[in-house]
Formats: C-alpha cells, sequence, structure tokens
C-alpha cells in the first residue's frame, strides 16, 4: 500500500536482508518493533516471507533470520526509522540496487 506510506516489498524485501544495515531496517519497521510476537515468532514470518515473497531478491547464500538475531538488532537504537531507510537506500543504491519507492520524505 505505498499510498498509505508503506512500501511494496514483493521481490524487493530481500535486498534489505542482504545486507547487515537491512536487516538491522527490517526489524525497526512498525510492524516488527511494535509487534507482540516473541523474537523467535519474529524470525518465523520474517523467513516466512524471504522465502515466499522476496523472489530473486533474496540472493543466494543470504541467511534467514534467527531469534537471537532478532532480539539483538531489535535492541540496536538507530534513532529515525525513515532517516535510517535513506542511509540503507543510499548503501543498496552503491551496490547497484534501487530500493522500492518510500512516500516518505
Amino acid at each position: 500500500m505505498p499510498s498509505q506510506g508503506i512500501p511494496n516489498f514483493i521481490g524487493q524485501v530481500g535486498m534489505f536482508a542482504g545486507i547487515p544495515e537491512g536487516r538491522v531496517y527490517i526489524m525497526h519497521v512498525p510492524g516488527v518493533i511494535g509487534s507482540s510476537l516473541s523474537d523467535r515468532e519474529i524470525s518465523t514470518v520474517l523467513n516466512y516471507i524471504m522465502k515466499n515473497f522476496a523472489g530473486q531478491s533474496f540472493q543466494a547464500g543470504s541467511k534467514l533470520f534467527t531469534a537471537d538475531e532478532v532480539a539483538r538488532l531489535r535492541a540496536e537504537n538507530i534513532g529515525n526509522v525513515v532517516e535510517y531507510r535513506r542511509k540503507v537506500a543510499n548503501i543498496l543504491a552503491s551496490r547497484g540496487l534501487t530500493a522500492p519507492a518510500y512516500p516518505w520524505p
């Protein structure tokens, strides 16, 4: 729902999971950081998304999420999530990847 501020992730979310900064970002999107799910449940959901919706954007060799990683990354302070996403998008761009359109200024 890009019109509602949620970028399309189908076929694209895997590029975020392929870099450390992107993995941190994923843990801080509102639906994850504000979730009442356990770290294990979040890792299960994210792995389901990677396997079923990331397509070729989830590169061979990219690792799936673990509960320990979820706990560690959710605990990191990234500040403003919109600004952090811009940082991640710039890193992806430097690698020749274009992050999905993002409606926030």
